[in-house]
């Protein structure tokens, strides 16, 4: 127990030699300060009567939860005083909140607040997802870097305990929240994906709207690999992949004439990227490196493909070779 190391005292052994090291600690652990306390309002939810939607919609013309606007008022209060970050863009607005009063550069946060919310009424996970980039003039454009100009990626998965999993582009490690002293300890460090797994991820509802390929591909991925998981939150998801390896897959789905992306580029794929590749594994939209890919926009959504390297590429070898 007196080995135990706290996130904050991981972060200065380990950024040390980062010349950006106070900053990227301070919006970190703002980050993680932000996760206790949706990760306490989580707990409480039902008490406080955060449970359902609480009548509006948001830019992506979901139903927003209470806990959605919750979780979103909590990350812009806490983030939004940090001196060090000049903007943020939040999965819920239409539109960036610039906090730069004036200066021209910094650092700028993405953030989807509460993922998989819709999970919150029946008691099973949800999580939060940051991404930190620099900015150095436009905070617009800034935006819109590839994930590889990610200087951190984040996310807090509120399960059976709440854990924070982060990469700086060192090595993607696991800190759990102790109820006790209301620390991040660190549990697991430089995680890597297993090569072996049983479990293909998808949303078997949306199987009929995938394209022919798509749904043929999965079709011998699941009977080769035995077991379908599917929790309904990208953190969850990912961390059941991150931890046992696998493949989990959000293809386009057909609409009006054409096929759409579900999952948002600039919240979810560009930091949930990072770290699959940070831990060995591989992440793709259209068969491209998802780490290389920009948005065009900042609500833009695109399939997602993500896992361990060895079903990523035999989803590839079904989805893609012709014989």
């Amino acid at each position: 127990m007196g080995n135990q190391q706290t996130l904050s005292h991981y972060l200065l052994k380990h950024l040390e030699d980062s010349e950006i090291q106070s900053e990227l600690v301070s919006i970190i652990t703002d980050i993680a300060t932000a996760g206790k306390k949706i990760s306490h309002e989580v707990q409480r939810s039902g008490l406080l009567d955060l449970h359902g939607a609480h009548g509006g919609q948001n830019v992506h013309d979901e139903e927003v939860q209470k806990l959605d606007d919750r979780s979103n008022e909590i990350v812009k209060s806490i983030l939004s005083s940090n001196e060090h970050i000049i903007g943020l863009a939040s999965e819920e607005e239409s539109d960036i909140v610039d906090t730069s009063n004036g200066k021209l550069a910094g650092f700028i946060v993405a953030f989807d607040p509460l993922d998989g919310s819709s999970n919150i009424d029946i008691n099973a996970s949800v999580g939060s997802i940051f991404s930190v980039l620099p900015s150095w003039s436009d905070i617009r454009k800034d935006f819109l870097q590839p994930g590889r100009s990610q200087l951190a990626s984040i996310y807090v998965l509120y399960g059976s305990s709440t854990v924070l999993v982060l990469t700086t582009g060192s090595g993607v490690h696991e800190f759990t929240l102790d109820p006790d002293n209301g620390e991040f300890i660190l549990t697991m460090e430089n995680i890597r994906i297993p090569e072996s797994s049983k479990y293909v991820s998808y949303n078997e509802g949306n199987r009929s709207k995938f394209r022919g390929s798509e749904a043929q591909a999965i079709k011998k991925l699941v009977k080769d690999i035995g077991s379908a998981r599917y929790m309904g939150a990208l953190v969850a998801d990912l961390h059941r992949t991150l931890i046992k390896g696998g493949i989990f897959l959000y293809p386009a789905v057909k609409k009006g004439d054409g096929y759409v992306g579900k999952l948002r580029m600039q919240y979810e794929v560009k930091p949930m990227a990072q770290i699959i590749v940070e831990a060995g594994g591989m992440a793709l939209i259209n068969n491209e490196d998802a780490t290389s890919v920009a948005p065009d926009e900042l609500h833009e959504k695109v399939p997602f493909v993500f896992g361990d390297s060895k079903t990523v590429k035999k989803y590839q070898s079904y989805r893609y070779d012709k014989k």
